[in-house]
């Protein structure tokens, strides 16, 4: 793979990246409500930085400079970005579904609205949270 491959799907959030002594720096501007899921980073080389645009965030990714650890931090800040972009989908989604039940209830009588049933099939729906933020306060080692 390219090396413009690797970053075509960063491009967006991408402000810099950066070599510091034996390692890659990649910075990142993502929205400031967007997560980041603690098995998207590897601890001690993702760090917030203080500086940051009204309404979003910068992070700056730290590899090791091999070819195995750029393509692990360029796929975490893939993955990042696609977790964001889902859950941006989804709340989108359920903004939709909100406005055609709200809709439904406007135009059905109350004897009709009582016996609606909600009927999910073919998958399971788990409402626990098992995504975790990172700690954006660490101290990238060397």
């Amino acid at each position: 793979m390219t090396f413009f491959n690797h970053i075509d799907s960063l491009f967006p959030y991408l402000k810099s990246i950066r070599k510091l002594k034996g390692y890659l720096t990649f910075d990142i501007e993502i929205p400031e409500n967007w997560k980041i899921p603690k098995k998207f980073t590897i601890e001690g080389k993702v760090v917030e930085q203080q500086k940051s645009i009204e309404g979003m965030k910068i992070y700056s990714f730290v590899a090791e400079f091999s070819e195995s650890e750029v393509d692990t931090t360029i796929s975490n800040i893939n993955s990042i970005v696609e977790f964001n972009k889902e859950i941006e989908q989804k709340e989108l989604l359920f903004l939709n579904k909100v406005d055609e039940l709200k809709k439904i209830f406007e135009r059905q009588d109350l004897n009709k609205l009582q016996s609606l049933k909600f009927e999910l099939n073919e998958f399971n729906l788990s409402i626990e949270d098992d995504e975790q933020q990172t700690d954006t306060d660490r101290v990238v080692t060397e």
